[in-house]
């Protein structure tokens, strides 16, 4: 915005977090129809999180895309940003939780791995993008967002197709299972010895 469009340090400020705020309200708007759409039988929890996936992320990339084509037209280029990461929001009841999905139990590692992953590619992008736009132009920013489109939409279809919201068999779901029996019977003993404790009390 600041490099194209001249906005002041001001505006950008604040133009910047418009969209993020959206983002807020479509995440929880978003979340909340998911469970509905799941509780209710609509969907299942695979398809919600495929549906979720390619909005969330075909979303942004169309809309910093439109961002590129309207020119200096301020308010076009700013609804664009808006409404592009406002769709992002989708991902938050989709890819952000997946991982619960796949394995209940190692649920944290997976989500580390995945992150880890992720922070790798977002410390590439500053200094790429530092390399592809050279002289800030528009033309230049464009390319950006056509290779912002293509990874976006290339992700997007390897989710469609090999995506899951199911427990995968590597997840030790019997083992888990067996936990909680063992945690449920010693809660029982435990119980009881305290019962008998209390019989053995008034006896006395």
């Amino acid at each position: 915005m600041n490099d194209v469009l001249h906005f002041s340090v001001t505006e950008n400020g604040f133009l910047s977090s418009i969209p993020f705020f959206a983002q807020w309200i479509t995440s929880i708007a978003a979340s909340i129809l998911a469970d509905r759409l799941i509780s209710n039988g609509t969907m299942g929890v695979t398809k919600i999180r495929k549906i979720y996936a390619i909005i969330g992320n075909l979303g942004p990339a169309l809309g910093v895309m439109g961002a590129s084509f309207v020119g200096c037209n301020k308010i076009l280029a700013t609804l664009c940003f808006t409404c592009g990461v406002a769709l992002m929001g989708f991902c938050y009841p989709s890819l952000r939780i997946n991982s619960l999905d796949l394995s209940p139990n190692y649920s944290p590692t997976l989500m580390g791995l995945v992150n880890g992953i992720g922070c790798l590619s977002g410390m590439a992008t500053p200094y790429m993008v530092g390399i592809l736009t050279p002289h800030r132009t528009v033309l230049e920013w464009r390319l950006v967002f056509w290779i912002m489109v293509i990874i976006m939409m290339s992700t997007s279809i390897i989710f469609a197709f090999f995506g899951s919201g199911e427990v995968q068999p590597w997840d030790d779901i019997k083992q888990y299972r067996l936990s909680e029996n063992e945690k449920e019977n010693k809660e029982g003993e435990s119980n009881v010895i305290q019962m008998k404790s209390i019989e053995n009390i008034k006896i006395v």
